[in-house]
């Protein structure tokens, strides 16, 4: 795929594998939209000078922040070629000590946060001819292990959503693309919930 000038969006990009996509994608003449909860570390994530960018902050699970990120890149670029939906928490937690509150924060996060940002890009790529979204699944997903049932319903959920998507947004020439990484060197598992 030709980046040049693609304006894209990613979620989660102030750290782990949102802050190693923007570095990589900052090198190939894109158009980026920053977006995480922290104005702070998406403004120190160091990026060659000529970078085009946009920082907005963003709580995915908040369809008002979405909707502010979606119309403000639109104002701001003209356009959306690209979503990656790699905004996530985790969450450790046996079957039998899942608390509600915990698997609510991770539905909304994991779960709503890139089906809200996919509803309201969809509409924007069906008018501009097309465009590409990119969710963030896990490894996990396809592995079952002792207390990550919560996270992984969280994960297979979007993987659901993300399967119908790609097959209702073929004619519309909009891509749906499931990514699984596996374990990565990142602060995830400080930043989980859970016991």
């Amino acid at each position: 795929m030709d980046l040049y000038q693609k304006v894209i969006i990613i979620t989660g990009a102030s750290e782990g594998i949102g802050a190693a996509l923007v570095q990589e994608l900052s090198h190939h003449d894109t158009q980026l939209v920053l977006c995480s909860r922290s104005r702070s570390k998406l403004e120190s994530l160091r990026l060659p000078a000529n970078s085009k960018k946009l920082i907005i902050p963003t709580d995915v699970s908040n369809i008002d922040d979405v909707t502010y990120l979606i119309e403000s890149t639109i104002q701001h670029f003209g356009r959306i070629d690209i979503l990656i939906n790699n905004a996530g928490i985790g969450y450790s937690s046996t079957v039998e000590h899942i608390n509600q509150n915990d698997i609510s924060k991770l539905l909304s996060v994991n779960l709503f946060g890139p089906l809200y940002t996919m509803q309201q890009v969809i509409p924007v790529m069906r008018k501009q001819g097309g465009g590409l979204i990119i969710n963030i699944s896990s490894m996990i997903s396809r592995i079952a292990t002792s207390g990550s049932g919560g996270y992984r319903a969280s994960k297979m959920a979007l993987e659901a959503i993300s399967d119908a998507a790609r097959l209702e947004l073929k004619k519309d020439n909009i891509r749906v693309i499931t990514a699984y990484p596996g374990l990565t060197s990142t602060n995830f598992f400080n930043n989980s919930i859970g016991c």
